[in-house]
């Protein structure tokens, strides 16, 4: 119950014709023509790949070679019990296992380099010139040709745990690099030094889930939880520059996920799925709609 495992999403990826996968839980990644489904290419040295992204004709993992599937049994009729032993079961751990970044040519299937790192959950991101992820203690930027690093951030803040249910977000953004890893605290770097731009409190979001960190027209948010108001701050300075309330909301709390967005609405999952107009400030609610 509500208990994860958050990044089995990051598993799969679909960039127009193929489709990026593992196929099973302790399986190598998949290419897949994405109209019928076939095999096309096993990506070697890719077994135990926790999470992809692909970007420009590569594909980047965090891969931890050793990995064997967390075997959960029921020992105690008390669902939340068994949600918090779940939890501990399948959590991340930054010493655990040979931990690795893996970078693939998505056309050859040749492994272009590693590197030997601890890579926490859902917080492998990339853009045009680097990649950026967390390894439990700080924001690692390296190089996306080769993987040499290029800097790394002072220590953030952290988690209690890295539950199976829980897991950074790490967003980058033109210049910028937007971390929160406890739901509650943001801080924001930027991509080219590493030098903390600013950091503070954070609105959390959602339910035994990641938080959200949404950056729309510049301006950063959460999809906030069933009582806050909706706030953008300046993704450079993180000064707030917006806000406004949602309706009252009469619901016990979110729904079990992160929320979305796009350049007009956030949408967050107070009680089903609502549409949040930060141009127009308005709210409009969808109860039954997930």
């Amino acid at each position: 119950l509500k208990s994860g495992p958050a990044k089995l999403p990051r598993r799969l990826v679909a960039v127009g014709d193929r489709v990026y996968v593992t196929l099973g839980y302790e399986e190598p990644i998949s290419i897949l023509d994405a109209a019928t489904g076939k095999t096309l290419q096993v990506l070697d040295g890719s077994q135990g790949s926790e999470g992809l992204l692909v970007s420009q004709d590569v594909l980047f993992a965090n891969v931890i070679e050793d990995l064997q599937t967390a075997v959960f049994k029921p020992e105690h009729p008390y669902c939340w019990t068994e949600a918090a032993r779940a939890r501990k079961i399948g959590q991340w751990k930054q010493g655990e296992g040979k931990q690795f970044i893996k970078a693939f040519n998505i056309k050859t299937g040749d492994l272009l380099w590693e590197k030997k790192t601890p890579v926490a959950p859902l917080s492998l991101a990339a853009d045009h010139e680097c990649v950026y992820f967390c390894n439990g203690l700080k924001v690692v930027c390296l190089m996306r040709q080769n993987g040499s690093h290029r800097w790394e951030s002072e220590p953030v803040p952290q988690s209690v745990l890295f539950g199976s249910d829980r897991a950074p977000t790490l967003v980058v953004y033109g210049d910028t690099v937007l971390y929160s890893a406890n739901a509650s605290h943001i801080m924001a770097l930027d991509a080219h030094s590493g030098q903390t731009l600013w950091s503070t409190k954070h609105r959390r979001s959602g339910h035994c889930s990641p938080g959200d960190v949404l950056v729309v027209n510049d301006l950063v948010w959460s999809g906030g939880d069933k009582k806050s108001s909706f706030v953008g701050k300046d993704l450079r300075t993180g000064e707030v520059k917006t806000q406004f309330d949602p309706p009252e909301m009469t619901w016990f709390h979110p729904r079990c996920h992160i929320s979305k967005a796009t350049d007009r609405y956030l949408l967050p999952s107070r009680t089903g799925i609502e549409f949040a107009d930060v141009r127009a400030q308005t709210v409009e609610m969808h109860h039954w709609a997930r």
